[in-house]
């Protein structure tokens, strides 16, 4: 099965900057508006890929090119799901929630599709091969819409467990002292890349899918 995904709305927040410079005892405010913000958001994207979850809310668009019965959508926790679609070349057709599939699981969500219940492009029948569609989902995912800290530092009531944001912020940490090192580059893009500190791994590796 290929799997594309689509950050159709991306977090709208990363982990507070004042939050992160108190964990890594960074005192001067010349990177405050450049480097550290960036340093943050590529630590989140990555720990976020590692783990194969998302840590703050957001809205994802995907596409199966081979429909399944049963499926996982990327990027869980699921929130909610918007739309599911099934698509046959030109055809489109919305299906329902609680009628034409179904959401199973507590905290890592899948869709489960009815066997005879499809709103199925004109000219077709359930009993048809499913084969030839694909399915374009948007959904929210995320463990919350807010991270355990306050703009100021201080902490507040999250779902997001704080070991991931202390692996962000080691992660943010080991950039940050290594940012003059270059990546040697090619015409195919960077050959390099900064690796996660095995620390930050070890906190991260509670939370990460098995790959099977």
């Amino acid at each position: 099965m290929k799997t594309e995904l689509l950050v159709v709305t991306p977090p709208a927040n990363e982990l507070p900057l004042t939050a992160v410079k108190n964990y890594c005892r960074i005192s001067n405010t010349n990177d405050d508006t450049t480097v550290l913000p960036m340093l943050i958001q590529s630590a989140r994207e990555r720990a976020e890929q590692y783990c194969g979850r998302s840590f703050l809310n957001q809205t994802f668009q995907t596409y199966f090119n081979i429909i399944e019965r049963e499926f996982f959508l990327p990027r869980p926790p699921i929130v909610s799901v918007g739309s599911l679609t099934l698509i046959y070349l030109n055809e489109s057709s919305s299906l329902t929630l609680n009628k034409d599939y179904y959401l199973m699981g507590a905290k890592d969500m899948y869709i489960v599709l009815t066997a005879t219940t499809y709103n199925l492009p004109k000219g077709f029948s359930p009993a048809d091969d499913l084969s030839r569609f694909n399915v374009q989902v948007q959904y929210t995912a995320g463990y919350d819409s807010v991270y355990p800290f306050k703009a100021d530092g201080t902490t507040q009531a999250s779902k997001i467990p704080m070991g991931i944001c202390e692996a962000i912020m080691k992660m943010v940490y080991a950039a940050y002292e290594m940012r003059a090192d270059v990546q040697p580059t090619s015409r195919q893009g960077t050959s390099g890349f900064m690796e996660i500190p095995n620390d930050a791994k070890s906190l991260l590796d509670r939370y990460k899918i098995p790959q099977l």
